[in-house]
């Protein structure tokens, strides 16, 4: 490896920079992935644009709260980590609301349109 691309590595993964790209990734999600009261985007273009809004995936459920959570523990800002943090909570209600399922004791592992898939 040569001593330009040691020094992009090493930019690459330094703190800050890694800080600022959760912050963007976080933004565009919190911008563009939203859906109130239904849930997240789970399928998103690089534009926003949504693919399927009525398709869910519990592991993608549970990433999008585990990202926020660490965007709140990585937030600096008072304000950002209690966005941050309110999405967090909007999550975890969708997962109990709509991804458990009573029936089972267990949780779907996709939703389509609210039906089990």
């Amino acid at each position: 490896m040569g001593s330009t691309e040691k020094v992009i590595k090493s930019q690459w993964l330094s703190e800050a920079f890694l800080n600022h790209q959760i912050e963007s990734i976080l933004d565009f999600y919190m911008r563009y992935g939203i859906q109130k009261g239904a849930g997240f985007n789970q399928s998103l273009h690089e534009d926003g644009s949504v693919k399927d809004p009525d398709h869910y995936h519990l592991v993608s459920s549970c990433r999008w709260v585990v990202n926020f959570c660490r965007g709140a523990m990585l937030s600096s800002d008072a304000k950002d980590r209690a966005k941050n943090l309110a999405v967090v909570e909007f999550g975890l209600a969708f997962i109990e609301q709509h991804h458990y399922s009573k029936d089972t004791n267990g949780f779907h592992w996709e939703i389509h349109k609210g039906q089990e898939i």
